[in-house]
């Protein structure tokens, strides 16, 4: 459609300057039939019909010019996504799987914040890392920007352009650049192929983390990413990241039975979650007023550095009652570990 308009524009434009060389010969024709002098001097006409007729035989020209450039820019791009294979290893994300953090029950010493706070968490990119990151990022926005339809490009194109957006989406995502994740990971819905459960994992995923840097969208943000979590649940229950986001995604809206329901499927599929899981049911009972049940979760939490982050969520803030607050406080002080 829009090529269809930039044809038709181009069209219109030559339509005008041949008119306006037209109807300045036809001036400079009735000075001389009539022979009367005109408040226009002669050489304004001859300059209008050279610029006139020169606008519209060099322009189209050289927008084609600069049209084929653009096209055989964008073919040189896609004929790189062959040989992407070794830059995308180099960014390869793996998320930190919970188990490899657990140590009898409890959170091993030494872990970083960011592990502490979420599973599934990622270490940022360095060295060499950067790099590809911001060659591969550049590819990503100059096949975006050109190809209108990506449904239309050849099958082995496709996989890897969808291999490209997979890996820059979760270089993104273990940068803390969250609106970029969601930027490249919803492109995959412009590949107009059926997707797998862990593309719609990675499309909800950037939603429930975009809407920390834009506010303003957030119910919308949140509405999209139970859409997919949700879809991505559908088609395989098993998937533990699903299950845990979903739930977490919940939270956020209210939903804190269904929120609650989902952090035990995570915990039958994966009990390494178990104190991230407990923590998050402990807080919804908080939220729901259930304070001796939010307390009973909180109890089944071992005591190590996960205390450290679950101190910086808002227990204190309403709805809350004395008797919680001390409560809290004491169990705080006994399972925070001392520097």
């Amino acid at each position: 459609m829009r090529t269809i308009f930039s044809r038709l524009e181009l069209v219109a434009f030559k339509l005008v300057m041949w008119l306006i060389v037209i109807g300045s010969f036809l001036a400079i024709a009735k000075r001389a039939w009539s022979l009367n002098p005109t408040t226009l001097p002669l050489h304004y006409l001859l300059i209008c019909i050279a610029a006139a007729a020169s606008l519209a035989i060099i322009l189209p020209n050289v927008l084609n010019r600069v049209r084929e450039m653009n096209v055989a820019g964008v073919k040189l791009t896609l004929a790189q996504l062959e040989q992407q294979e070794s830059q995308l290893d180099e960014i390869r994300i793996e998320t930190i799987d919970p188990s490899v953090i657990i140590e009898d029950g409890g959170i091993k010493a030494g872990r970083v914040k960011q592990e502490l706070e979420v599973p599934f968490s990622a270490k940022p990119l360095k060295g060499a890392q950067l790099y590809q990151y911001e060659r591969l990022s550049h590819r990503f926005y100059r096949i975006r920007d050109q190809v209108k339809d990506p449904s239309k490009l050849d099958h082995q194109v496709r996989v890897n352009y969808r291999d490209l957006i997979t890996y820059v989406a979760k270089a993104a995502f273990a940068m803390g650049h969250y609106t970029k994740y969601l930027d490249v990971a919803k492109q995959i819905l412009a590949l107009g192929d059926e997707r797998t459960y862990n593309e719609d994992y990675l499309i909800g995923h950037a939603y429930l983390w975009a809407f920390s840097e834009q506010e303003r969208r957030r119910k919308e943000y949140l509405a999209l990413a139970n859409d997919f979590l949700t879809e991505a649940v559908k088609k395989n229950p098993n998937d533990v990241k699903s299950q845990f986001n979903l739930g977490i995604c919940l939270f956020y809206q209210g939903g804190r039975k269904a929120g609650i329901k989902c952090m035990s499927k995570s915990v039958a599929l994966d009990d390494s979650l178990r104190p991230w899981a407990h923590w998050n049911v402990a807080f919804a009972f908080k939220e729901m007023e259930r304070y001796e049940l939010s307390l009973k979760v909180l109890r089944g939490i071992p005591a190590g550095p996960i205390w450290k982050a679950i101190q910086d969520d808002s227990w204190l803030k309403p709805p809350i009652t004395d008797s919680f607050r001390g409560q809290y406080a004491a169990i705080f002080q006994e399972r925070v570990p001392s520097d």
